[in-house]
């Protein structure tokens, strides 16, 4: 060993890589960075870096009293901490095997520890715990290296085994050479004679070496006297703060160092010599304070009797408070001198001890030179945490062989060490000595890795993965160490990570996971997640769902941060994808674990986006839960910044609300909401302008559209009016299960005056000015029911024109619990509406954009407008109007208004009587029209105006009309016929239409006028509810000379009885009628067929119906009951005249209309009827009569023939089989013909038998039991 002064060298190296605590990437002290290179020159792998650290030889250090107080006075420091930075050896130093061969061992890590201070005691779960909590990205790290070094050391390996002692002393003592032969002669000595849980000893005489610290420059004579094994490091030479502080420069690395907290003052209070080692190993317990700060268990021992307590108080270590004095020379001495150290005397006592234990290995010939070795079997006792029956002596070959192996792993020399590994774990599984055998697979597995790390066709095949799953096992379920199998686990995972087998690591790190151990298993769960997303492709659900595992176990383990942490990258896989309860899950827990936080900011942002989702089916204590702390959030929030934010409860629905600029009050939202669909407005306003200004192709840039909503075309934007209000209908939707007060609810907007001519003021509700722009109307309360969508109506008024632009809804909210509570806040919020225009579907269109243009929320404000807003054409705008039309859409009808003085001023107003036709449909229907004005003052903008007015008609039933022509009853040769009409009465319960009197009936015809009507008896034709008439129609071929009016006749026939008629060729009748007609391009209309048309008055109400005439017999579906008929005429001329017919004659059915039948006693009833025709003219007449139908109950003859003289009468007696009671209505079962000859002369193919209804009521008589 060299006797020089270490470090005072002028050609010292000046950028040695050095490995520091807390490092991982290998820092240069100076300031240059570099990675630790391997044996190869490449820069060394995360996996093999970390096994190389923490596998590396152990020193323990011990100082004398007046060591530690040099160290801790000047530089917070122990003797360990001092060494540990720079405890990596950069460069590569030799070292000979057993068998004489050399070999170079790159980067030699060298653990140092203190003598006095048990890791495994240091380290508990508090610490492990704060460690976490402190660290973000490295927790992880922080956890595996207090997690190694808090493992304490096993009886089946020596890797942990310290194998040499470093004694240091203070070159300021009087005789440091006598105070370190005094330490060891008076602790080190006892200690090894006597067995101890720290520190252990791979040997039982280790290497011991002394150092010598001090501040001043020695002298050459005085290294002189120092022994081979003694060195001097001189120290505090800073001149000026170094450029990398090696104790806080680097993350955390496997190596531990308890630099955590520092005493507040420098000094140290000396410590007495003393024989008791315990002493020196288990400091007093810390004395408790209040100051803010705090006792930490890794505080040395300090007499408080002696030192001021205020120096000892524990601040966290910084580079303010720990190593001031040293400076860049410093540590290049240091590392020299631990350079020195491990060339000159670590390494060559480790060569010797290989030396000795390979001759062990060698001469082993076969099992029995073990077994004589053994000292003793026996039997475990039950559940013992060995796992074996087997115990070794310290001399046990296999012992020996394996602490061989440590050290050969110790030093790199993987080969040799995979060989005695891979040889005893046979031995120790013959044994059955399950930890040794466990320790032994371990280190199998991990010495062929980092044998085999750098070769370049290394893979997971070359990997032995079922050695480290043997141990694993082994370790955790029949040795009961769960420690050891951790570790085991996560040096296989860092293994198999580095081979790119993130899946089985992934696995690996789940396998260890246990709800006893939240923190660990959280801390395993995440890193499992990461390593599925590593895989490839990534395993992105797999990763989500152990990343939201983890975060869960680190809420129960009681860290928040990473909790919240690991919620938020769940979160980040989650969010989109439809999966509500997950990412309700994990929004609830975020915005949580924020309130816990005392983020209220953050809270109240998550909790937003937690109610922003369209919430599932949850238990309703739940939902009401999740509200509370809802309101608790906004009200915290609330205290910290008084600014109103946006909430999301409850849920408008902006893109279906509705802008009325009529601010008609009567018209319901549901209305208003089907109001102009798609372009009809637009359209409508092309046809106005069409027709007044007599273009043909029309464009717009603006509308007079006064209702926009989600049904409209809304691209243009609206045109407001100044001082008229606007009226939004907002729907609103509640999704809980409490109903919510709203209170103080206004618009939000924002104002460009038209007067501000850069445009540049922009004016909101805040502004002090903004009751002169815009008037904001309040609606004090509104109550939205749990679970109910409503819509609220809320106003504007406009004073000046501009552009008005509504931005959101400001209002307080309160949850209306059913239990209430102190927390039950109310709250002010708000939300910022926007609405998209209809999906573009066209690629030319998608060039400016995915959806259209929607100006529902943008008002272009223009300047006072005449308005009309009832049917008299009432002005009740501030200018006068001209040019006033009345418009329908449906059919393009344009009707101008007459306005008198041609102009309607302001106040005035016209009357005008309209006609209205409902719908064919019944039910409720809703009826618009629309007038388009213009305004009377020259130079405004717009020109015109449009408005519209709705009428909510309801259409019931009244009076049905069926018509057909039959075929006629006289018979001249001419080509006369007859129209049949039947009028029933269907207007239910309706009172005020329970009578129906017919006053005019009317024909539309080609060819056809009416002649006479033949109906009921009376002069009157009136229909009751719940009856029908049956009419005939005589109508009458017209010549060509006669009247015609374009190609079709006008005829109509009135009643005596009722004053008043109609003409139907003029209008508004006419107009009633245009769907009978044809409407061909540039002709005249043409009627499609023959129109019957009937009006009829009941009371004040008049009505007209029209139906088409069929051209054959039609069978009607209505059963109908009728009284006797006879002969009674309508004239054109209001006068009644005989009829000419050259055969009349009149047929008349006699029966009893109600029959009450027993037919309990008989079963078939035989109703009889008769009919009687009489001759009504001059001559002998032939009556052909039958009984047809499908339904024919009558018992008649078929097809025969009656001769009916001049002026007599036949009567035809006929029965009805009836078999069940009920209202019978014969329909054409019996048919008749007149004629002037026997139906044998004639053609069948001319006989056109006329019908006879007959009605009748059977009901069952009851019998009476005697």
């Amino acid at each position: 060993m060299l006797k020089k002064p270490v470090g005072q060298s002028p050609g010292a190296a000046a950028s040695l890589n050095i490995l520091a605590p807390n490092n991982s990437t290998g820092l240069n002290a100076t300031g240059n960075g570099s990675s630790i290179a391997n044996g190869s020159g490449a820069a060394m792998s995360d996996a093999e870096l970390r096994l190389s650290e923490y596998y590396g030889p152990v020193i323990s250090v011990l100082g004398t009293p007046e060591a530690e107080c040099l160290l801790s006075k000047s530089n917070n420091l122990s003797p360990a901490e001092l060494l540990q930075p720079f405890s990596t050896i950069p460069s590569s130093i030799t070292l000979k095997d057993p068998e004489g061969a050399h070999h170079t061992i790159p980067s030699l890590s060298i653990s140092f520890r203190d003598f006095k201070k048990d890791p495994h005691r240091l380290i508990g779960s508090k610490l492990i715990s704060d460690s976490v909590s402190a660290l973000e990205d490295e927790s992880f790290k922080a956890f595996q290296t207090l997690f190694l070094a808090s493992i304490p050391t096993a009886e089946h390996e020596y890797l942990r085994s310290e194998l040499a002692i470093l004694l240091v002393a203070s070159a300021a003592e009087k005789d440091p050479l006598t105070s370190l032969k005094s330490l060891r002669s008076s602790i080190i000595e006892p200690h090894l004679r006597k067995k101890t849980d720290y520190p252990q000893f791979a040997f039982e005489e280790p290497w011991i070496a002394y150092l010598i610290i001090g501040d001043t420059e020695a002298t050459p004579e005085y290294y002189q006297t120092l022994p081979s094994y003694a060195h001097y490091v001189r120290i505090n030479t800073r001149t000026q703060p170094p450029s990398v502080h090696p104790w806080f420069s680097t993350s955390t690395s496997l190596k531990f160092c308890d630099l955590h907290s520092r005493h507040k003052g420098l000094g140290f209070t000396t410590l007495a010599t003393t024989t008791n080692a315990s002493l020196l190993v288990a400091p007093p317990p810390p004395q408790p304070n209040n100051n803010s700060s705090v006792d930490h268990p890794l505080a040395r021992d300090i007499d408080d009797s002696v030192e001021d307590k205020s120096k000892n108080k524990l601040v966290p270590a910084t580079p303010d408070n720990v190593a001031l004095l040293l400076g860049e020379q410093d540590f290049e001495s240091i590392r020299k001198f631990i350079r020195e150290f491990a060339i000159r005397g670590l390494v060559p006592f480790v060569e010797k001890q290989m030396r000795t234990l390979h001759e062990v290995a060698t001469n082993r010939k076969s099992r029995s030179l073990f077994s004589g070795a053994k000292r003793w079997f026996g039997q475990g006792k039950p559940g013992s945490s060995s796992g074996t029956s087997v115990v070794y002596g310290k001399e046990a070959p296999e012992l020996l062989v394996r602490k061989l192996a440590d050290l050969y792993f110790m030093f790199k020399l993987y080969k040799h060490a995979y060989g005695c590994y891979h040889s005893i774990k046979k031995d120790f599984q013959s044994d059955e000595a399950w930890n040794y055998y466990a320790g032994a697979a371990e280190m199998s597995a991990l010495s062929s890795f980092m044998q085999f790390v750098n070769v370049q066709d290394f893979n997971a095949k070359k990997y032995p993965t079922h050695y480290m799953e043997d141990a694993i096992l082994k370790y955790q379920q029949v040795c009961q160490m769960p420690d050891f199998a951790l570790r085991a686990t996560l040096f296989d995972a860092l293994c198999l990570r580095h081979l790119g087998m993130y899946e089985e690591s992934a696995k690996s790190y789940i396998r260890m996971t246990t709800d006893a151990k939240d923190l660990r298993s959280s801390l395993l769960l995440e890193q499992a997640a990461l390593c599925y997303f590593k895989c490839k492709p990534p395993l992105t659900r797999k990763y989500a769902f152990y990343i939201i595992l983890a975060a869960f176990k680190y809420s129960k383990s009681g860290q928040k941060k990473h909790s919240s942490r690991a919620y938020e990258k769940g979160y980040e896989v989650y969010k989109g994808h439809n999966w509500n309860l997950s990412e309700d899950h994990i929004l609830y827990n975020l915005g949580h674990l924020a309130l816990l936080l005392k983020d209220h900011s953050a809270a109240a942002s998550l909790f937003n986006e937690l109610f922003k989702m369209t919430l599932p089916v949850v238990n309703p204590l739940q939902q009401m839960c999740h509200l509370r702390e809802f309101f608790i959030v906004q009200h915290l929030r609330e205290k910290e910044d008084k600014k109103v934010c946006d909430i999301p409860i409850p849920k408008f629905i902006p893109q279906e609300l509705v802008l009325d600029l009529n601010n008609d009050r009567t018209t319901r939202y549901e209305s208003l909401i089907h109001s102009n669909p798609k372009t009809e407005w637009q359209d409508l306003e092309k046809v106005i302008i069409e027709h007044i200004g007599h273009v043909d192709n029309v464009t717009f840039s603006k509308s007079c559209q006064s209702v926009y909503g989600p049904k409209s075309a809304n691209n243009l934007i609206p045109q407001g009016t100044v001082d008229e209000t606007l009226r939004y209908l907002i729907p609103l939707n509640n999704e809980f299960q409490t109903p919510l007060l709203l209170k103080q609810i206004y618009l939000l907007w924002s104002f460009i005056p038209d007067d501000n001519p850069n445009k540049t003021q922009v004016l909101t509700n805040d502004d002090p000015l903004s009751k002169t722009f815009v008037q904001t109307d309040i609606l004090d309360t509104f109550n939205l029911e749990k679970s109910a969508k409503m819509v609220m109506a809320l106003t504007l008024k406009p004073h000046k024109p501009g552009k008005l632009s509504i931005t959101g809804i400001e209002y307080s909210l309160k949850a209306q619990f059913s239990q209430s509570e102190s927390t039950d806040y109310t709250i002010r919020g708000k939300q910022s509406f926007s609405v998209k225009g209809p999906r573009y579907t066209t690629i030319k269109d998608m060039k400016s954009g995915t959806y259209g243009p929607d100006f529902r929320l943008e008002v272009a404000v223009r300047s006072s407008q005449p308005k009309v807003l009832e049917l008299e054409c009432s002005n009740i705008g501030h200018v006068p109007l001209i040019n006033c039309l009345i418009l329908t859409l449906k059919n393009l009808d344009v009707i101008p208004v007459p306005l008198g003085n041609k102009s309607l001023d302001p106040g005035k107003s016209i009357k005008l009587r309209i006609f209205i036709k409902c719908p064919q449909s019944l039910g409720l229907h809703s009826l618009k029209i629309h007038f388009y004005y213009e305004n009377a003052t020259a130079n405004t903008y717009p020109k015109h105006r449009i408005l519209s007015h709705q009428f909510n008609v309801k259409v019931i039933p009244c009076l049905d009309v069926k018509s057909n022509f039959n075929p006629t009853f006289v018979y001249n040769n001419s080509r006369d016929q007859t129209m049949a009409l039947v009028l029933n009465n269907v207007t239910g319960n309706n009172k005020v239409l329970e009578t129906i009197s017919v006053t005019q009936i009317g024909l539309i015809s080609k060819d056809k006028s009416i002649s006479n009507v033949y109906f009921n008896k009376g002069d009157d034709l009136v229909v009751t509810k719940e009856e029908s008439l049956k009419l005939c129609v005589n109508t009458t071929l017209e010549c060509e000379n006669d009247k015609k009016v374009e190609g079709f006749h006008f005829s109509d026939i009135k009643s005596k009885s009722i004053q008043g008629s109609y003409s139907f060729h003029s209008p508004p009748y006419l107009d009633f009628l245009k769907t009978g007609f044809h409407f061909p391009p540039k002709s005249n209309p043409k009627l499609k067929s023959d129109l019957a048309v009937v009006i009829w008055r009941s009371g004040e109400l008049n009505g007209l119906v029209l139906n088409e005439i069929k051209p054959a017999v039609e069978q009607f579906d209505e059963e109908i009951a009728t009284p006797d008929i006879e002969e009674v005429s309508m004239s054109l001329n209001e006068d009644f005249e005989s009829v000419k017919t050259n055969f009349p004659v009149k047929v008349e059915v006699k029966s009893d209309p109600i029959c009450n039948v027993d037919f309990d006693k008989c079963r078939l009833f035989r109703a009889p009827f008769k009919i009687i025709i009489n001759n009504l003219a001059n001559k002998n007449l032939y009556i052909h009569y039958k009984c047809t139908g499908e339904k024919n109950i009558l018992g008649c003859t078929q097809g025969t023939d009656v001769l009916l003289k001049s002026s007599s009468s036949k009567i035809l007696n006929l029965k009805a089989a009836i078999t069940a009671p009920g209202l019978y209505h014969l329909r054409g079962g019996f048919m008749f013909q007149v004629s002037d000859m026997p139906v044998a002369t004639q053609d069948p193919s001319d006989l056109d038998l006329v019908p006879i209804d007959i009605t009748f009521i059977v009901k069952n008589k009851l019998s009476v039991i005697e």
